[in-house]
């Protein structure tokens, strides 16, 4: 009787083990296929409000208030990094995304930065540079905030 009780709990506390380790496997398995994110490299908002965003390989320096905007209800999904309140669906909208440099079609070559519509009834700056594995495209009202951030690319 003694036995079949040490072997029942041994049973039990070999099972709660191997299911334990089947959770930590499935954990350490999604952190690593999840979808990337861009994140916070310097959150030291220097003169001026800059901070820097890291993407998979690549860095890029940005208006110190934007804020990675939420794309799960678009139709595509992409990372994509703009001013607080902006329509993450708007595809002319202000802001900054990460594209596969592979498969980006730019409407202009790298580095020109083109005159046009915000979506919103205002004008905007936009144009695209890469780096590593990644085209960064960059959209904003001013040309010399779209330049700086083209140009920060890296």
């Amino acid at each position: 009787m003694e036995k079949t009780r040490a072997l029942r709990r041994t049973a039990i506390v070999a099972g709660v083990c191997v299911f334990g380790g089947l959770l930590l496997v499935a954990a350490l398995v999604w952190w690593e296929v999840r979808e990337p994110h861009a994140r916070v490299v310097d959150d030291r908002v220097e003169p001026g409000g800059w901070k820097t965003l890291a993407y998979e390989s690549v860095e890029v320096d940005v208006p110190g208030d934007w804020q990675r905007l939420d794309m799960d209800d678009c139709e595509w999904q992409f990372e994509r990094w703009a001013p607080p309140g902006t329509d993450p669906c708007a595809p002319d909208a202000v802001g900054v995304a990460f594209y596969g440099s592979a498969t980006f079609d730019a409407a202009v070559g790298p580095d020109v930065i083109t005159a046009g519509d915000d979506g919103q009834g205002g004008e905007s700056w936009s144009g695209c540079a890469y780096a590593g594995d990644f085209a960064v495209n960059a959209s904003t009202p001013d040309r010399a905030t779209t330049r700086r951030i083209l140009d920060s690319a890296r």
